[in-house]
């Protein structure tokens, strides 16, 4: 079935000026126009919604931010900048790179309409229209609302040496597999919102996590947070892990009850879901003080149709659907606009995947990268002086990340797993990306052909 909606892809020549640039859109099929010249937006059809290679900032100052027809390039929450690198189209035209864009947008779209539903392409993100289809989550107590915002993390800001920096060169982040990294998440099991206090006679006396309270934490048999004091960490991974880094102010629900009735409180990072809390008792001493825990868990396909569970062809390597994965993970861990509110759903995704960044990173630095901070199912690192693209390439493999660049002249390194991963990296071996474009469309047919006659999903 022909979708409801044109895709169009634009690359100005000057994104602030926007007085020149190169246009491809597709018809309902998703079939791209040949690209054309445009002087200014004026030019582009009202038919169609345009993905824009505009910052955050700059669709603000030019009022087209919030325009039916038009898109940031930040709208499928990884930039188009960084999509062509991966795509390995970075040396690309600005011309051919519209015909890519406008495609590549035309898919991902796709897969939002067959799972959700869309009649229209959302208005602010991918990642807050796939969101506003959930219903809002449960006003929570206040002690219990605070207790997991001080547990939320999103990204981590790695501790590092002058000395380290400047023997290292370019920066580069490096990508979990977005299908592979969204599955695990979206599959994990979350509690629901039936958060009480743990009686502290409940509780261990003198917590240290280690076996014992691990063996608590089975018969116990529910899932929670535990407030703690982290100390002692090893020294040879304090700087990777950092503690306490990536925490964000929150609003405060209630104005007139608050300390200096501040409108937003500093979190203390003082409470971590139980499995980061492991992770970290691997590293460090960690002293548990108070639990908190929620009746029961639940997971996503409780609440909708669960999609193919397949981890190769065609989803493992449709890069479109993967993008479309990443935003419906972090879609579920995000708040709607003017909502201030959190659930178990947000902390323990987010959480799992902290954990699972902080392995790839941890593998990346042993390989001699220098790390600069992970999370959100990236790692950014900087390359030490003389390492070589492949040397890049097998740290990468090691770590079961992918390069978002790689110089795509490199040659296949002899083993088969190395191979597929130099194609996947950078589709050395086809400069095309066919590969990629079929793994694309035969992902798209049979999901639509799975989810022909389902009903709407998440409502």
């Amino acid at each position: 079935m022909p979708s409801p909606w044109k895709t169009g892809c634009v690359i100005f020549d000057d994104p602030v000026l926007r007085s020149g640039g190169w246009a491809s859109f597709t018809d309902e099929n998703g079939s791209p126009s040949e690209p054309f010249r445009i002087n200014g937006t004026g030019q582009l059809g009202s038919d169609v919604v345009w993905w824009l290679n505009i910052d955050y900032t700059n669709m603000g100052v030019s009022g087209l931010r919030k325009h039916p027809r038009f898109r940031g390039d930040y709208y499928l929450r990884t930039r188009m900048d960084q999509i062509f690198a991966e795509w390995g189209a970075s040396s690309f035209s600005p011309a051919d790179k519209t015909v890519l864009g406008a495609t590549l947008f035309w898919r991902v779209m796709e897969f939002a309409r067959i799972h959700y539903r869309f009649d229209r392409i959302p208005l602010d993100s991918l990642r807050s229209g796939i969101r506003e289809v959930w219903p809002n989550d449960e006003v929570l107590d206040p002690k219990i609302r605070e207790a997991m915002l001080n547990s939320l993390t999103e990204y981590t800001h790695c501790e590092r040496t002058e000395v380290a920096l400047e023997n290292s060169g370019k920066n580069i982040s490096f990508v979990l597999p977005r299908y592979r990294h969204a599955a695990s998440i979206l599959d994990s099991p979350v509690p629901d919102n039936d958060w009480k206090i743990v009686p502290s006679s409940q509780v261990p006396k003198n917590c240290v996590i280690d076996a014992n309270f691990r063996k608590w934490m089975t018969d116990f048999g529910k899932p929670v947070l535990v407030q703690a004091v982290v100390s002692e960490i090893n020294p040879e991974v304090n700087g990777l892990l950092n503690f306490g880094s990536g925490v964000r102010k929150h609003k405060v629900r209630d104005r007139e009850n608050a300390p200096s009735a501040r409108r937003f409180w500093d979190p203390d990072r003082s409470w971590m879901t139980v499995d980061e809390a492991i992770v970290l008792s691997r590293f460090a001493n960690v002293s548990v003080s108070e639990v908190i825990a929620s009746g029961r868990l639940v997971r996503l396909s409780d609440y909708q149709n669960a999609w193919p569970q397949e981890t190769g062809n065609p989803e493992f390597l449709s890069w479109s659907y993967g993008l479309f994965m990443e935003n419906v993970w972090t879609a579920r861990t995000s708040i709607l606009p003017g909502e201030r509110e959190t659930s178990g759903w947000q902390i323990f995704y987010r959480s799992l995947d902290h954990v699972l960044c902080l392995q790839a990173a941890h593998v990346l630095r042993e390989k001699g990268l220098v790390i600069m901070g992970y999370g959100t199912g990236r790692v950014s690192a900087r390359i030490p002086n003389g390492m070589t693209d492949a040397e890049m390439a097998d740290a990468a493999l090691a770590a079961g990340v992918v390069p978002e660049s790689l110089d795509p002249s490199m040659t296949q390194f002899g083993s088969h797993t190395k191979s597929i991963m130099a194609f996947l990296i950078r589709g050395a071996a086809d400069l095309d990306r066919k590969r990629f474009h079929q793994a694309d469309l035969k992902c798209l047919e049979k999901h639509s052909v799975l989810k022909a006659g389902n009903q709407p999903v998440a409502s």
